[in-house]
């Protein structure tokens, strides 16, 4: 590397030589940690957008079919359970219920399915 040139300090501490081994050590590990920082990060809010997904999908249909297709959605037949006032857009509580619970058979069925595939 080269020398700092004549008239130009240079920044901070380092002045054109290489880095030493400690140096060195030290910016590699500081890497890899924000590295794994960043996927951290990912794997933590991966699963949270996955879960809106339909639901923005579901605005890229008709307006017509989005009241119709929305109520099936699991987050929509899953709030109603536990709401206070039935709003004509939803499923009633008890339908919602059976929706809600037969995604969620349907993703045991499909974990068992996998592992079984998997695990033979």
């Amino acid at each position: 590397m080269r020398a700092a040139e004549p008239g130009r300090r240079p920044i901070g501490r380092w002045s054109g030589r290489p880095l030493d081994e400690p140096a060195r050590g030290l910016v590699r590990l500081v890497t890899r940690l924000v590295v794994a920082q960043a996927i951290a990060s990912a794997a933590i809010g991966l699963p949270f957008s996955r879960r809106q997904l339909p639901s923005i999908l579901i605005t890229l249909l008709p307006a017509s079919w989005q009241d119709t297709a929305g109520r099936y959605l699991p987050m929509n037949a899953g709030e109603v359970i536990y709401t206070v006032q039935h709003q004509p857009h939803t499923l009633p509580p008890w339908p919602g219920l059976g929706v809600f619970c037969l995604y969620a058979a349907a993703v045991l069925v499909a974990g068992f399915v996998l592992i079984g595939r998997r695990d033979a």
